[in-house]
């Protein structure tokens, strides 16, 4: 046998290829299902990822308009209407009650 021939063991045709190939195949085999796992995991965490930032990002957007509808509320509606009746400087009367803010607040509530 020279050094150019290919490895030969019998039950073979010695062909160092399909000799490689058929030593690597359980190794190809775990690594497939390995990164078959790791994708699959990688793809769940981002799906879970992707619903919690969307529950998130709703209830920073709900938060958000809720203040701009106060606010608005206030500018548009509640100071106005103090002024017109005259109900003091501050959103507060004497007692440390708003009357006109409660009937915003509560109007706003109620949709």
């Amino acid at each position: 046998m020279s050094e150019t021939d290919p490895i030969r063991r019998p039950g073979n045709d010695g062909d160092i290829t399909s000799i490689a190939a058929s030593q690597l195949e359980p190794l190809n085999a775990v690594v497939e299902a390995t990164f078959s796992d790791m994708a699959r995991s990688v793809e769940e965490q981002l799906l879970r990822l992707s619903t919690d930032s969307r529950l998130v990002m709703r209830d920073m957007v709900d938060g958000i308009l809720d203040d701009l509808a106060r606010v608005a509320a206030e500018e548009l509606i509640k100071n106005p209407l103090e002024r017109a009746l005259g109900i003091g400087s501050g959103p507060l009367d004497g007692q440390g009650n708003d009357p006109v803010g409660t009937i915003i607040r509560r109007s706003l509530r109620n949709g």
